[in-house]
């Protein structure tokens, strides 16, 4: 493990330059390290270099040795996983690309360490994988390369043998990667509710299995000679259930199709003759019984001696995906979708599943969170304007919005409906906040006074500095031609440096001046940090941490009405300690 985290923070130099750069923040020490970093917002679960699944324990003995790899073959492997050069990271090549890893794995001259930083390659965000891609590719890694693994390793066990054997490695290295990153705390987001457009939507039990493994794994781990010997705090770890951001936009406003085959996101409707997408019809019961750990028939997954620990790892559920999507309002609209219908519906589903555990003893809250106000990644833009289609275009090209791409459009139309949604919510269910939390992850296009109404209805945010940068989720006047100019970098194994190409000049100064973390802290939203994807976006807690204090200092350095605040990096950690009063621990009577 520790080999891959040194690999990690080899990446890691161009977004740390986020707050080093002489135009945007003065250079101030680097916050001292600490233990009890709490990541509010993480899918470091499923996104971990391949080696750590397959024997995580061996990590904790396995010798540093970078000099012993081959330049030229790691070259030729390397051009293995970008052979496609049209599709750039595009997980159809991954399977050969395994197998010519594992015939270079007996070479003496290619060792693990190098192998894992080629793997790497292909699970991050980089000029060659775009962000999507290395998701997408994280589910090949999953579902078809661990599992042949496994069964070579233990022939003639059954598949369920098999998965509980892959979930272990995926707990243990899960809280492994935390330790190593100083976190104490982690709200994990795991894949778990399907079918959410059939009229029999089910669940994964092997979820809820590995959900129930993160407990059982992390005792296993306390025990370990190996794992106290490095002096790092045993992590906590929490379950979020993910659902997919899709279901909150099946059309829009201005006749666009979504389109689910292409990452969820809207583009033109194309087929006039087509019907609009019918509104969707959000499983209550299915999302309900998930967070009490039935099936979706209500049959209980859990044994009588586990629903406790259930109960209090799992606290609520998370909706994810590329904002490119529409969000939609309701179904009396004109038959225009019924996103926020849906949105509503998902939040009583989990209303009712926390009212049913207060009547089990339970008295902790259950947390919606949503990502929202991201926008879609500009991989994805740029990746269509090469097939000239005119969604991912600037507004001169479609909808005429001088200034503004349109994933940044929607992305802010987005966050106002839902804005509107936990409105109308809090007026329907009085007493839905002795139940619920609602948090908004990333808000990247909130304004100020998105921010204040954030406050006004008590809805928290988290903000992922790195994850936004690496997905190009900020935008700027002149990102187009600084994107296009990066995308076809040609230098093999040389990462771009988002930050550089990003910020520069009055940009600069523009994104930290309507930075959403300085509004969210002006607007006295309960604001925490969370450090995304990990190893996709090639960040970590700490990190992040040191990176918003520097933000802080650097706005209160230049703006006398946010220094009268008196905010600091310790006003995060203070939202983070609220927010635990209300999700962390079960307080049974």
């Amino acid at each position: 493990m520790m080999r891959n985290f040194a690999l990690r923070k080899a990446a890691l130099p161009a977004l740390l330059a986020l707050l080093s750069i002489s135009s945007c923040c003065p250079c101030s020490k680097k916050e001292p390290a600490q233990t009890g970093y709490f990541d509010a917002h993480s899918h470091t679960s499923g996104i971990l270099p391949y080696q750590v699944y397959a024997d995580p324990e061996a990590f904790l003995n396995a010798p540093n040795d970078p000099n012993a790899v081959s330049a030229e073959k790691l070259r030729q492997l390397w051009k293995s996983l970008a052979a496609d050069k049209n599709v750039p990271g595009n997980a159809r090549i991954v399977p050969g690309a395994l197998a010519t890893m594992e015939r270079y794995r007996d070479d003496s001259k290619l060792s693990d360490p190098q192998i894992s930083a080629v793997l790497e390659r292909v699970l991050t965000a980089t000029p060659f994988t775009e962000f999507d891609s290395a998701y997408a590719v994280r589910g090949v890694v999953q579902d078809d390369y661990l599992t042949g693994l496994y069964q070579n390793r233990y022939p003639g066990e059954d598949n369920g043998k098999i998965n509980a054997r892959i979930n272990d490695s995926l707990c243990d290295a899960t809280i492994l990667e935390l330790a190593m990153t100083n976190t104490s705390y982690s709200e994990q987001f795991l894949s778990f509710v399907g079918g959410w457009g059939s009229k029999t939507p089910t669940g994964d039990p092997a979820k809820l299995v590995a959900i129930r493994c993160f407990i059982h794994e992390r005792k296993a781990l306390a025990g370990n000679e190996h794992f106290k010997a490095l002096g790092k705090p045993l992590p906590h770890v929490k379950v979020l259930l993910m659902t997919h951001t899709s279901e909150l936009g099946a059309t829009s406003d201005n006749k666009e199709w979504l389109q689910y085959g292409d990452s969820g996101r809207c583009a033109p409707k194309r087929n006039k003759d087509k019907n609009f997408a019918p509104p969707s019809t959000t499983p209550v019961y299915a999302v309900k019984n998930a967070l009490l750990g039935k099936d979706a028939d209500g049959k209980s997954l859990l044994r009588t001696e586990e629903v406790s620990e259930y109960l209090n790892g799992v606290i609520g559920i998370d909706t994810a995906g590329p904002e490119i999507t529409c969000f939609t309002g309701h179904e009396s609209n004109d038959n225009q979708g019924a996103g926020m219908d849906d949105y509503k519906r998902l939040v009583q589903a989990v209303y009712e599943a926390a009212r049913d555990r207060r009547a089990k003893g339970w008295h902790g809250k259950l947390l919606v969170h949503t990502h929202v106000g991201e926008g879609g990644t500009t991989y994805l833009m740029q990746k269509a304007a090469k097939n000239k289609d005119p969604f991912s275009t600037f507004p001169e090209v479609f909808m005429n919005r001088e200034g503004e791409p349109v994933h940044v459009v929607q992305a802010k139309k987005n966050i106002k409906m839902l804005i509107q949604a936990v409105s109308e919510l809090k007026t329907e269910f009085r007493d839905i906040d002795d139940f619920v939390v609602f948090r908004f992850g990333h808000v990247t296009h909130a304004d100020l006074s998105d921010a204040f109404a954030m406050k006004s209805l008590g809805i928290e945010a988290d903000v992922n500095l790195a994850s936004n940068i690496s997905t190009r989720a900020y935008y700027s006047k002149d990102f187009a031609e600084r994107l296009k100019k990066t995308l076809n970098e040609d230098e093999q194994f040389k990462y771009s440096d988002p930050v550089k190409e990003f910020l520069g000049g009055a940009d600069s100064d523009r994104l930290l001046d309507e930075h959403p973390l300085k509004h969210m802290l002006e607007a006295g939203v309960r604001t925490m940090l969370g450090s995304d994807g990990g190893g996709v976006e090639h960040s970590d807690i700490e990190h992040e941490y040191d990176r918003a204090g520097r933000l802080i200092e650097y706005w209160n350095s230049q703006d006398p009405d946010f220094k009268r605040l008196g905010l600091s990096i310790d006003t995060i950690r203070k939202n983070a300690q609220s927010h635990l009063k209300n999700m962390q621990e079960d307080r049974r009577n």
